[in-house]
């Protein structure tokens, strides 16, 4: 966050220069290469502070662009997370499944999935439900999982745990109810949560 801040006026984000942007790419790219999970870290920081204000077919077209996994992973990720597809929050899911990366589009899934799962919208999370059950197991529906419970865990924790606990990948399955449950414990510490 800090280097993201050092590299831009915070406050005058939609004034960005191409020097600025060329700078931010190098950063990131030497992230990248180095450390990838700071490299997708540094991309998510730097994702938030410019897509307030812009379009979504522009924002779309520039986490496609992207050819690394990681950055386009992050950037989906920041994308459908800042709420530029509420309006249409299925057409968040649409758009992580044409992402040509299955890193990105498997973090677009589960931010996509969290967000149903909240009723954005007023979308019915039942109506997401009912997909998710006749969804083929696999890696796909793992994360869209994992988003669907993370998105349950203030308005349904025991429903939250419940969908966690149906991931096929049983690692996979460890991390996410281990985390929905530190969440539950966070958000509601009254309630114990059961990780069965």
């Amino acid at each position: 966050s800090g280097l993201v801040d050092g590299l831009f006026d915070a406050k005058n984000v939609e004034k960005i220069d191409d020097i600025q942007l060329n700078h931010m790419s190098e950063v990131v790219d030497y992230f990248v290469e180095s450390d990838p999970l700071k490299g997708e870290s540094l991309m998510r920081e730097f994702t938030e502070r410019v897509i307030k204000n812009r379009d979504l077919e522009g924002l779309k077209k520039w986490v496609s662009e992207y050819e690394e996994p990681e950055l386009q992973a992050a950037t989906a990720q920041r994308v459908i997370e800042s709420g530029a597809f509420d309006e249409e929050p299925l057409e968040a899911v649409e758009f992580a499944n044409s992402l040509a990366s299955d890193k990105a589009k498997r973090t677009g899934l589960s931010s996509a999935y969290a967000r149903l799962a909240s009723g954005m919208n007023g979308h019915n999370p039942n109506l997401t439900a009912q997909e998710l059950n006749t969804m083929e197991n696999g890696a796909d529906r793992d994360f869209a999982l994992n988003g669907f419970a993370h998105g349950l865990v203030h308005s349904d924790p025991d429903a939250a745990l419940q969908w966690a606990n149906s991931i096929s990948n049983v690692n996979f399955r460890k991390v996410v109810t281990k985390n929905i449950s530190k969440r539950i414990k966070l958000e509601r510490p009254e309630k114990k949560p059961d990780q069965q």
